[in-house]
Order: C-alpha cells, then structure tokens, then sequence
C-alpha cells in the first residue's frame, strides 16, 4: 500500500515559498538596522573641561621664614615648595620654583660634589639663612629675584566631564572661580613623612576670578583669565595667578556590555 503523505499542489508551493523569502528578506533588513541603533544608544557625548592653575612672577621676601630649621640636616628636596589650592594639592613638581639655579653639593671623599643642578630653589629658612650667609643650597653669586613675568609655573590642574547631551557652550560663556588660595609648602620627602610634615610657609589669597570664554563650535570653547595679584597680605611671599580653561566633546560608553563603536 502506497504510504500515506502530504500533497501539496504547485500553486499552493509557490506560495508558501514566497513568503517564505519575503520573510527571510524582511529579517536581514531589520536586523542591521536594529543592531546599529542599539550601539548609538550605547554612547553619548559629553563636554570635558580642562582647568590649568598657573602662577608667576614670584618673590619671597620674609626674614623670618622658619620651616626646616630645627636641625643640620635639612631633608631632601632642598627649598622646593609645593602648592596646595582650590585647583589641586602639594605634589613634588616644582609647583612654586624659585629664580635661582642651584646644585646641592654632596661631601664625597673631601670634596663637594655638585648633583641635582636642575633645583629652582627658595631659602625655606630666612631665620637662620641670609642669602650671603648660606651659599651652599639656596643662593650664590648672581643670585636675583627680579620677576621674570615669561617664567610661568602649573600648581594644579583638573579635568572634568557634563552631563549627558549638554554641549560645552550651552554651559555658558563665562567660567567662575571663587575660593582662590595658595599654600606654600616647604615638601619634605624623608621616608615615612607623609603629607603632614609639608611645613606651611605661608598662604595667599586670591580675589573671585572670571575666565571668558570664545566658542568656535558647539563643543571647543577656551578661555584665560587676567593675571590676578593676592587679595590678602602675607609678610613672607607672593605671586600672580591665572586660570585657564578649554572644553572638548568627548564620545562616553554607556552600556559597554551591548558594545560601543
């Protein structure tokens, strides 16, 4: 007996096959499409901001300036001062340098040897130490503190990321500052210190500071503040300051789990 089975007839065939390639087709369209939607959905912009604290034309003038004057020994790196502020804190990257270039001399069999000659030095013990008096680490001939306003030095800087979609111009044309300061720290990097023994020199205070900002697309935008002196008296040092900001569109990762591109 012949074995029982489907019949199909050819119209019913043709048919049934061309749905069937309609719905193939329709799937390799969409599923493309739906994939690269989901991967624009896995990132978004944001604007990044860039703010570099800088300062110059720098003078110490106290006489009575008493950090590492306790002992003989004075303890590595020689009068370099470091620089809390609102923008950062003390780091040892001659953030405060001073105008003199001096070599710390090191006793080795009798002789002075000179090493580290690229110190930009202050006298971080003016109680103890005139400039003529004690040659050795901070001063020596020729040395001046006749300001040098082309002599600019970092003390911090700090980048920062907007919201989701904000561009960087709709945050305005104007960036603010208030809380302006400067610690000067005599840095102390004997082993085991820490922070806590940076001995303070002296703080200087700075008056509110606006940056202007010029845009050239919705998203690059730069700016400099004027030059600003201290607002507050100190009997030990001063120096200028400015701040500078420039922003950036930056492409962010969201759902990294989906895949960016």
């Amino acid at each position: 007996m012949p074995k029982e089975g489907i019949m199909i007839d050819r119209h019913t065939l043709v048919h049934w096959i061309g749905r069937t390639v309609l719905v193939t087709v329709a799937v390799a369209v969409l599923v493309p499409f739906t994939t690269g939607r989901a991967h624009a959905q896995n990132t978004t912009d944001r604007c990044e901001t860039t703010t570099i604290y800088e300062n110059r034309t720098r003078r110490v003038f106290g006489t009575n300036i008493a950090t590492e004057c306790s002992g003989g020994i004075h303890s590595a790196p020689f009068g370099n001062w470091g620089v809390d502020s609102n923008g950062g804190i003390t780091r040892n990257g001659f953030q405060f340098p001073g105008w003199k270039k001096e070599c710390l001399r090191v006793p080795v069999l009798g002789i002075r040897l000179p090493i580290f000659c690229n110190l930009r030095q202050w006298n971080s013990c003016t109680r103890d130490y005139s400039p003529t008096a004690y040659p050795l680490y901070y001063t020596g001939s020729g040395y001046t503190q006749v300001p040098r306003p082309d002599d600019t030095a970092v003390h911090a800087s700090d980048t920062s990321q907007g919201h989701d979609g904000i561009t960087c111009r709709s945050k305005g044309t104007v960036a603010s500052f208030r809380g302006n300061y400067m610690t000067l720290r005599e840095i102390d990097l004997a082993p085991g210190s820490g922070r806590s023994n940076d001995e303070v020199v002296t703080e200087l205070t700075y008056p509110h500071i606006n940056v202007p900002l010029t845009c050239s697309t919705e998203w690059d935008c730069h700016g400099s503040s004027a030059w600003m002196s201290p607002s507050g008296n100190s009997s030990v040092a001063s120096a200028d300051i400015r701040i500078r900001v420039s922003t950036s569109r930056v492409r962010v990762c969201i759902n990294p789990e989906n895949g960016c591109f």
